[in-house]
This record gives C-alpha cells, structure tokens and sequence, in this order.
C-alpha cells in the first residue's frame, strides 16, 4: 500500500554552506528570498485596443534573507564584512534543505553564485527580553530544487 504524501513543515530546516564550519554557523532562525519570476514585456498592437500582447523576459531572482541571533568569531560575518568594507567577493553555494522528523533532507534547494550584500542588526530594547538578532542578505544568480 502506498504511503500518503505528507506536505513538509517549514520550520524544520537547514542551511548549509561549504567552508563555514564553525559551531551554529548556518543555524538560522528564518530563511527567504527562493523567489523567481519572468519578466514581462508589454507590446501594443496598432488597432487593437482592447488588449495588450505580453511576452515572457529572463527570470529575476529575490535576495536571499538570512536572520539569526548574533554570533561571536562568524565565517559568515566575516564573509559579509569582507564583502562591504574590503569589496573582496567570494562567491559561494549555498544548499538549503527541509528535513524531516529523522533530519533526512525531504527537499533541497542548491543557490548558486551566492555573495554577500549586506548585514543589518535589529534595534536593542532595554525594555524587552529578546535576543540580539542579525540579518543578513546575499544576491545570487539562481536556484535548482534538487529533491
């Protein structure tokens, strides 16, 4: 008998990016940005006012957001950090990946050509009791769902 399909949750992932090692380096709290859509192009034809023609452009992609609280000694800090005050860009893979009860990847994105494009520190509260939290924000050149 076949077994039923169940439909992945989103909150149990993982992010993994080759060279960053250390210790809750890819754990994020949150993770956005798989997005593409084709451009449109709109022609109008002489005559013919009641509508327009649309031809598909090339697919733009999102940025991928990443959030987590902050990490002391971060390969992924200093990756971002390198990018923006030094303007030295390593490009990377990133594999995101939603996991099951048994933490078996269920499927896989694979982002290619990823490089950092900035950081922003949310606002410190005296009055609340949060954790310090980071996002960080990474261009890419596409994505392939890979499972």
């Amino acid at each position: 008998m076949p077994t039923p399909y169940s439909i992945p949750v989103a909150f149990s992932f993982e992010v993994r990016i080759p060279g960053f090692s250390n210790e809750g380096e890819c754990s994020f709290r949150d993770v956005g940005g798989l997005v593409v859509k084709l451009g449109l192009e709109s022609v109008n034809e002489g005559g013919v006012n009641d509508y327009v023609h649309k031809f598909p452009k090339r697919a733009a992609y999102n940025e991928l957001v990443f959030r987590r609280g902050i990490l002391t000694g971060s390969q992924f800090y200093t990756w971002i950090n390198d990018a923006v005050r030094n303007f030295t860009f390593k490009p990377k893979q990133i594999y995101i990946s939603l996991i099951n009860e048994q933490k078996t990847p269920v499927i896989r994105w694979r982002v290619e050509n990823a490089f950092p494009i900035g950081i922003e520190i949310a606002e410190f509260k005296a009055l609340e009791n949060s954790l310090a939290i980071e996002t960080l924000t990474v261009a890419y050149d596409y994505f392939v769902r890979t499972g």
